[in-house]
């Protein structure tokens, strides 16, 4: 049997990729050992070949992105990453996102920033650039190995090496569609993530992945320092580069809680997820670093601390890539990638540089001699170091905690019943352990930046460190015992934090104005250290002092079924166009719209009221619901953020009516639906259990924002007019349904106010839309007339450029309306141009509707030689009368439940987290501008 020739397929795209990954791969392992026999002989050869090797391994990352991203936008959905991240439908602003949505994507962002790095090094590393450049290359192997999806072995017995980023569809999955040739015409992509379709998804991975890719350099120069047995001079590019990597990486870590502030309905920037902690943790450690560094610097100590740091940082990346891409954390955060096969790739990545960086450490840690005599502690290396053992405590804390999962599937080894050990509360669990780091840090931040080295001259500056630090806790206690009733707290914790965020701002405020005398050049640490203080206090603000205020007990009991009175202490159940009070607002829901398919926008209007309930104040919200291309799934809400000096006010969607839900939802609310069958005339009156109806009249226009009409509907609808028993309040409702080819559309109507649902029976459209071969033929000449069933037709000549609301005309279509005059019985002239149209030899005939009338009038056959036509004529459903279904206690589908919190000092948090990453970018300033 000869295999199948597929059609349409780019095979060389994939062939490329592949062989572009695996001469990377090489070029890497060769660069290693170039880079390194040219470290050991400094022979110029080897130094010429190992750049040659990491420029080729660099051209093939990029060859292999462009690729890839060339098979993106021409959506070639016969390889699996396309079909998986792209759609039809995906905007073309979100192609970077949905670059980097996957995991191979993310490895090669990760390897492009190591190419760029890398460049940046073989400019200015100077002697170290050999053993720097061939663990960069080693690094870059590994990542190499990652996307080079290679397989090894026979029958069940497989090793995967890696996952392609060129895996044909055909190749992950036996389907029989697979059998056919042409089956590219039949699939579609799956497309990026509703959720992710955000402006944050563009340039906050990016971001984070640089910080991630930069905690290496540090490294590499603790690693080339410790290689050439050289104990300090590593010391200073390692500090200019740990800067670096510590103002981006905090950079793209912010990007992320303002994208989960902005974006995500959890109530906040920050929730301890997986995945967010394994994020911060290498940052804190490039910070302890950062700390021991300046130590090393200035005073020989901590070199030893500063490489084990350096290493810890790296490690840490390396580890949150395990623990995001090897299933591992796939029930407990949002975030993780699922497990594509490379866990044991990802374990030796780890152990690979572990074991690279502790056996240098211990091979040549003799080289660095210990002080004889002991720090002092009236020096400020003395407390830098303590506030770095204390951060590394907090990094032990923090991923120890989030590496539960991996502790409970080493031990299921050993004991198969095991059931795990789980933090039922992780936000509680990690701020009780943090809040007293927090502490430390502010007080230590506060006092020992006003220190020296060494204890440089402190007979001689005794007095002056002690008035600072007087003018510091007197400041901070004047501000502390004005503002801590602020704090909406008891806790003496929450108050002990709150006075040591005040001090170490009045404390490194006081240092820059006094000792510094506002030399920026100098300030970034106190910048720095001021910022962390800021932050603190915004943290305890936001979360001690937020306030759901979205409750009116008195107002809204029972109208959802299922909640309770502690789900409407939090939330708060809006009627459309029915305004509802809670504290100082009263909350309006005036419409919401499908923007398109995902994503659907209410808009929420607050005014705010004085004591007297006037309006000062009025402000539109617009919270979203992003739903999911599976249509059984729940929607994803996103949160609206109204924003000022004061406070921010926070609103979600909490709950929707199940038609608004997803499909699931919809059918099963619709199936506990209790249909009757009313067949009504125009003008006629129908009853029901508590009122009665009127049709009043029919027609083929709809006004709906969820139809998108498109050529050839047939549109079916009515006015109805209801009365409920004693009320004398008059309701409309106008359902609607769209016959669509062979298929039908419904639009049904709610009346929220009678509790009823009602649509159109599909056996209506017959009525009004019956079927093309029904009619009296008669052929007819130019300015010939025929009578049919009392009505005058007369032919009156062609319309050679005719147009059709509900027909789409192609430029190759031959089309030609034939002009007739139709006279009713009563005397009434109808102009009619039914459509004869020839597409590619085919007929297609589009006849005219004249709905009021109950008129179809079709021209299928025309002769140009005798210029006469053929027509049909059809005069239908003289009742003007329909079949509706109507269902009473139906649920309301103009309710929606929102949950509105109040943040107050939210700016407090972001200005303090700005302020600290700008401290850094400060201190680094001086220090890249050679570069």
């Amino acid at each position: 049997m000869s295999p199948i020739q597929y059609v349409g397929e780019h095979l060389w795209i994939g062939h490329v990729i592949h062989a572009a990954v695996i001469i990377g791969f090489l070029a890497s392992i060769n660069g290693v050992y170039a880079y390194f026999k040219n470290a050991k002989t400094q022979n110029t050869d080897w130094h010429r070949y190992g750049r040659w090797s990491y420029l080729i391994q660099g051209l093939m990352v990029v060859t292999t992105i462009g690729l890839l991203f060339y098979s993106m936008f021409n959506h070639y959905y016969e390889y699996e990453y396309v079909r998986h991240h792209i759609s039809d439908d995906l905007k073309l602003k979100y192609l970077l996102a949905a670059f980097w949505e996957g995991q191979e994507g993310s490895f090669l962002l990760w390897m492009f920033w190591n190419v760029l790095l890398g460049l940046a090094l073989i400019k200015t590393a100077g002697r170290w650039e050999s053993p720097v450049m061939g663990l960069l290359s080693l690094m870059q192997a590994f990542l190499f190995s990652m996307i080079i999806g290679l397989y090894f072995g026979f029958g069940e017995h497989v090793l995967k090496l890696g996952s392609s980023p060129a895996l044909l569809v055909r190749e992950t999955f036996a389907a029989p569609i697979f059998q056919n040739p042409e089956y590219l015409k039949l699939i579609k992509g799956n497309g990026l993530n509703p959720l992710l379709q955000n402006y944050w998804m563009t340039i906050h991975p990016p971001t984070l992945f640089l910080g991630f890719a930069s905690t290496i350099v540090p490294f590499l120069f603790a690693f080339s320092g410790w290689y050439y047995k050289d104990a300090k001079a590593w010391l200073k590019p390692a500090q200019e580069w740990a800067l670096f990597s510590g103002f981006i990486l905090g950079t793209g870590i912010l990007m992320g809680g303002a994208w989960a502030y902005e974006a995500l309905s959890f109530g906040g920037y920050w929730a301890w997820d997986p995945v967010e902690n394994m994020s911060l943790v290498p940052w804190i450690m490039i910070i302890a670093g950062l700390h021991t560094n300046m130590i090393a610097r200035a005073t020989g100590r901590a070199v030893r601390t500063t490489y084990i740091y350096y290493l810890l940082a790296f490690i840490l990346v390396l580890y949150a890539s395990y623990m995001t891409r090897s299933g591992v954390l796939g029930e407990t955060s949002a975030h993780a990638f699922t497990d594509m096969g490379l866990e044991w790739q990802l374990i030796l990545l780890c152990v690979s540089f572990i074991g690279i960086g502790l056996y240098k450490y211990f091979q040549n840690k003799s080289m660095v001699s210990l002080p004889s005599d002991e720090d002092k502690i009236n020096s400020r290396e003395y407390w830098m170091f303590i506030g770095a053992m204390i951060l590394l405590f907090s990094a032990v804390l923090i991923t120890s905690s989030t590496s539960l999962p991996v502790f409970n599937k080493i031990i299921k080894l050993f004991q198969p019943d095991f059931k795990g050990h789980v933090i039922v509360d992780s936000i509680s669990h990690h701020n009780r352990f943090q809040l007293w780091i927090a502490v430390l840090v502010c007080l230590l931040s506060g006092f020992a930046e006003t220190l020296r080295f060494k204890e440089g001259h402190w007979d001689e500056f005794k007095s002056r460190f002690l008035k600072l630090i007087t003018i510091s806790v007197i400041a901070a206690a004047a501000l502390y015992a004005a503002t801590f009733k602020s704090l909406d707290s008891n806790s003496w914790q929450h108050l002990l934090l709150f006075f040591a965020g005040i001090f170490a701002i009045c404390s490194n405020l006081t240092y820059l104005f006094t000792f510094l005398r506002g030399n920026l050049k100098l300030a970034g640490s106190a910048i720095a250290h001021l910022g962390f203080g800021v932050m603190v206090l915004g943290i305890l603000f936001t979360g001690l002092n937020k306030k759901i205020i979205s409750t009116n007990l008195f107002a809204q009991q029972d109208l959802i079924d299922g909640f309770n009175t502690e789900d409407y202490m939090k939330n708060l159940v809006l009627i459309k166009n029915a305004p509802m009070t809670i504290k100082e607002y009263e909350v309006t829901y005036n419409s919401d719209t499908l923007l398109d398919p995902f994503n659907r926008e209410f808009e929420i209007r607050f005014d705010q009221k004085d004591a007297e309930g006037k309006t000062v104040k009025s402000f539109n919200s617009a919270p979203s619901l992003v739903y999911s291309r599976n249509e059984n799934q729940s929607p994803s809400s996103n949160p609206s953020v109204h924003r000022s000096w004061k406070q921010d006010l926070y609103t979600y969607v909490n709950w929707l009516p199940p038609s608004m839900m997803n499909q699931e939802s919809a059918e099963k609310s619709e199936a506990e639906l209790k249909y009757q069958n009313y067949h009504i005339t125009l003008n006629d009156t129908f009853f029901f259990s508590s009122g009665y109806g009127i049709l009043k009249s029919l027609k083929n226009t709809v006004q709906n924002a969820e139809y998108e009409k498109k050529p050839g509907d047939g549109i079916l609808a009515c006015n109805l007019e209801f009365h409920q028993l004693n009320d004398t309040n008059t309701y409309t409702s106008q359902p609607a349904i769209i016959s669509r080819g062979e298929f039908f559309y419904s639009l049904p109507a709610i009346q929220n106010d009678l509790g009823l649902k009602m649509k159109i029976n599909p056996s209506s459209l017959e009525m009004y839309y019956p079927n093309s071969q029904d009619g009296k033929d008669a052929e007819m000449k130019v300015n010939d007339e025929v009578f049919i069933d009392g009505y005058k037709i007369k032919f009156t000549g062609f319309d050679k450029n005719p147009s059709h609301e509900s027909f789409d005309f192609h430029p190759e279509d031959i089309a030609v309306a034939a002009t007739l005059i139709i006279t009713t019985p009563e005397g009434k002239q109808i102009k009619s141009e039914p459509i004869f149209c020839i597409r590619k030899n085919e007929v297609k005939v589009i006849p005219a509707f004249h709905f009021d009338d109950q008129i179809r009038l079709s021209c299928f056959k025309i002769d140009p030689q005798s210029e006469s036509i053929s027509i049909k004529f059809l005069k239908y459903n003289s009742a003007q009368t329909i079949d509706l279904d109507l269902a009473e206690k139906a649920p309301r589908n103009d309710m929606i439940v929102i949950q509105s919190i109040l943040f107050p000092g939210i700016n407090l948090f972001w200005l303090g987290a700005i302020t600290m990453l700008g401290g850094v970018f400060i201190s680094g300033i001086k220090r890249w501008i050679k570069f």
